[in-house]
């Protein structure tokens, strides 16, 4: 299936005009997926809970 031509336009011209900071993104991210980034122990044991509404 084919995108309708002006959303294929669209598109293009959005990541055309990110390409910049998303490759920046891209960098940092490949940075701190890296072993040598300090991590605090245990962090994903403290993620806060999600609130229930009774």
């Amino acid at each position: 299936m084919s995108l309708h031509p002006v959303v294929e336009r669209v598109t293009s011209r959005i990541a055309e005009r990110s390409r910049g900071s998303r490759d920046d993104y891209l960098s940092r991210m490949q940075v701190a997926r890296s072993p040598n980034v300090a991590r605090a122990p245990g962090l994903r044991k403290y993620r806060p809970r999600i609130c229930r509404i009774r």
